[in-house]
């Protein structure tokens, strides 16, 4: 049963025949065979063949080839595309879905000529295997890298992250491979099409909207805490690495004359350093006062006006002087919601032209926040922390550190009139808790929640 929703959220159960419809389908795709995925008819209203790495055979391939468009794009994680040293195509992304295309690639121990069905199946299951290196893959090749949104379908609709789902939902390493359906004609198979084809040719035909119903209602693969998301924390854990510590004075801490300085190497992103500042004997303690704060150049040496980054770790460092003991974890590599620097300039030029800061990400290729903050909790849980009061506006961190966290501090805002769209984006995009003045909301008669701001003068 195909349910060919728009953009609606999940409000009701799913009906009984479209919920056995989808996972008829997932237990189709977990045992190597392929499915039609069709997207929303106010979207592309295209269908993709969508199969898993493991399963995939020459046959298959050639099949897809065959009555697709011929260009089989391999969805992956971020963590698989940094490790094959495969970039993103371009820093200025203007393809209107912002599909997240790298560099095309092939697997070089096997490629022959890199375009027969073989040699693009073979490539496609080197992407399962993390002991190749960056050097066994060309650059540039047959095969055409997509990188996942990190949440799913509950960030981007896309066949993109319908494959990257269908992978977790069922049970699968995060490598698919996808391409777009076509007629004889060369016109992209529509809807009646592709049911007909479906019928004919007995694959199991879903929507990007159903697959997202289910997998939110009867999954935990948005579940920060779900076992298979804590394994991997777990399996991360052995390979935190101390680099170097010693004791340091603050500036800003009147009452404090030293803190212990620790600088950790990242495991999920070895390329991340992670600066621990430690006030007070933290191990065995609960509710111990954190902050995990993203390197932001801009806002903390420049004093940029168009974020709130430099005001967030002020208070957060001057608000140490009121408590016993506290953690401030700094993530250097994380500048522009871990776009780097220099695209996040490229970003703010973009929000000079009428972008917002998600928008502006997109347009550049990247995801709205690239960061991971699994190496946070991991420092934590090596400094025997027990939980913690979390400083932040941020959901993703609260969810990152799970269980760790005790209470949620929220941070005041300081708006402006050059953030105060910033501010407005992470409230409304990001689902920050950040509130502002009634002078700065659009709807003043939406009520404030959970955080005051530093000043209840207007936006000035």
């Amino acid at each position: 049963m195909y349910s060919p929703s728009s953009k609606g959220s999940v409000t009701t159960e799913m009906d009984p025949q479209e919920r056995e419809s989808i996972e008829r389908a997932i237990n189709a795709f977990k045992d190597g065979k392929m499915v039609m995925v069709m997207d929303r008819l106010d979207r592309e209203n295209e269908c993709d063949f969508v199969i898993g790495a493991h399963g995939c055979t020459n046959k298959d391939m050639a099949f897809m080839i065959r009555h697709s468009t011929g260009i089989v794009c391999v969805v992956t994680d971020k963590k698989r595309l940094d490790a094959f040293g495969l970039h993103v195509a371009t820093p200025n992304n203007t393809d209107s879905n912002g599909t997240n295309f790298h560099v095309a690639t092939d697997y070089k121990p096997t490629t022959t000529t890199g375009v027969s069905a073989s040699d693009r199946v073979n490539t496609l299951k080197a992407f399962l295997d993390l002991n190749n290196s960056a050097d066994d893959f060309s650059k540039p090749g047959h095969m055409f890298p997509l990188g996942a949104r990190p949440g799913g379908l509950t960030e981007r609709d896309g066949h993109t992250e319908s494959a990257y789902d269908l992978c977790r939902v069922a049970g699968l390493d995060t490598v698919a491979a996808i391409a777009e359906m076509i007629n004889d004609d060369g016109e992209m198979m529509r809807l009646d099409d592709c049911k007909a084809f479906a019928k004919e040719h007995n694959i199991p035909l879903i929507s990007t909207v159903s697959l997202k119903e289910y997998a939110i209602q009867y999954s935990d693969i948005y579940n920060i805490n779900s076992p298979a998301v804590k394994s991997t924390v777990e399996d991360d854990k052995t390979h935190i690495e101390l680099l170097s510590s010693c004791r340091v004075p603050l500036h800003p801490l009147r009452t404090t004359t030293y803190c212990n300085l620790r600088l950790y190497r990242g495991c999920s992103d070895p390329s991340l350093e992670i600066v621990a500042l430690i006030k007070g004997n933290v191990e065995g303690e609960s509710r111990v006062p954190v902050r995990v704060h993203s390197e932001c150049f801009t806002g903390e040496v420049l004093h940029s006006m168009k974020c709130d980054c430099g005001d967030q770790l002020l208070h957060f460092l001057v608000s140490l002087d009121d408590e016993e003991r506290g953690v401030l974890l700094y993530i250097r590599g994380q500048e522009g919601r871990g776009i780097g620097l220099a695209n996040k300039i490229k970003a703010y030029d973009l929000q000079d032209h009428g972008l917002d800061t998600v928008e502006s990400n997109i347009k550049l290729g990247y995801a709205p926040d690239c960061r991971d903050f699994t190496d946070a909790r991991l420092v934590l849980e090596d400094l025997g922390v027990n939980s913690v009061m979390l400083y932040t506006n941020n959901p993703m961190k609260v969810a990152a550190l799970g269980e760790l966290v005790a209470e949620v501090k929220p941070v005041p805002a300081t708006p402006n009139h050059y953030n105060i769209d910033y501010l407005r984006t992470k409230q409304k995009k990001f689902h920050h808790l950040t509130v502002l003045p009634k002078s700065c909301n659009d709807d003043e008669s939406e009520e404030s929640t959970s955080v005051t701001t530093a000043s209840e003068e207007e936006c000035v």
